[in-house]
């Protein structure tokens, strides 16, 4: 699997302008970036969780609150599932569920709103101001 590229900026923009899709209903694509330090995307073991709380949102569903270029903050305990360990099947480790959706060099996620505890300020990010 390729490198998932973090989404951002003018990209971002780019995306949203772009991506000519409506999610059903309260659902929404949102990105999938990874937690990221000062010198770039932090290092984390294939067992840890790297996704960022923090995601924007790509497009929405008529029925749900947020839009796109929304910065939503996820609630990702809604996300995680506790699934056998690959090496050891008497352990559980925890793991991230998504539904992909690759987009160019980046990979989305479909969720509902229910995954959202809320968003950045009032107002819908302005990329382009």
């Amino acid at each position: 699997m390729a490198k998932i590229k973090n989404l951002k900026g003018e990209e971002l923009q780019e995306v949203i302008d772009n991506i000519n899709f409506e999610p059903n209903s309260n659902y929404l694509l949102v990105t999938v970036n990874e937690v990221e330090s000062e010198n770039g995307l932090e290092m984390f073991s294939e067992t840890e969780l790297s996704l960022d709380e923090w995601q924007y949102v790509i497009a929405s569903g008529p029925r749900s609150p947020y839009r796109a270029g929304d910065k939503v903050y996820l609630n990702l305990n809604k996300l995680v599932k506790r699934v056998p360990d690959p090496t050891d099947r008497t352990k559980l480790v925890e793991q991230i569920t998504i539904i992909p959706y690759p987009y160019k060099n980046y990979m989305l996620t479909f969720l509902d709103d229910n995954s959202i505890l809320g968003k950045l300020g009032t107002d819908t990010i302005n990329l382009k101001a």
